[in-house]
């Protein structure tokens, strides 16, 4: 649960640039619509990396396995059994 702690710093910082970046006037170039985009991109990399790390966090079942993954594996060899009969 440690890791969390630096990504939600990250994230927090993440929105502080980006809320700075885009309520100020600025001049159109090639250069600010490149960093606008890699300022969103990393807003949203962090975003997706923190619900990454909650999910394995939060969603083990009783035999350490993640339960979404298991559930989706068992169903996919339901279904090939299904196929097969």
């Amino acid at each position: 649960m440690t890791n969390l702690y630096f990504l939600i710093c990250g994230f927090f910082c993440i929105i502080l640039i980006v809320l700075l970046f885009y309520t100020k006037e600025r001049i159109d170039t090639k250069e600010t619509k490149i960093y606008g985009m890699m300022i969103i991109s990393s807003f949203i990399d962090i975003l997706l990396v923190i619900i990454e790390l909650l999910i394995c966090y939060y969603d083990y079942n009783e035999t350490g396995q993640l339960t979404f993954v298991t559930d989706h594996t068992e169903r996919r060899v339901e279904l090939s059994y299904e196929k097969g009969k």
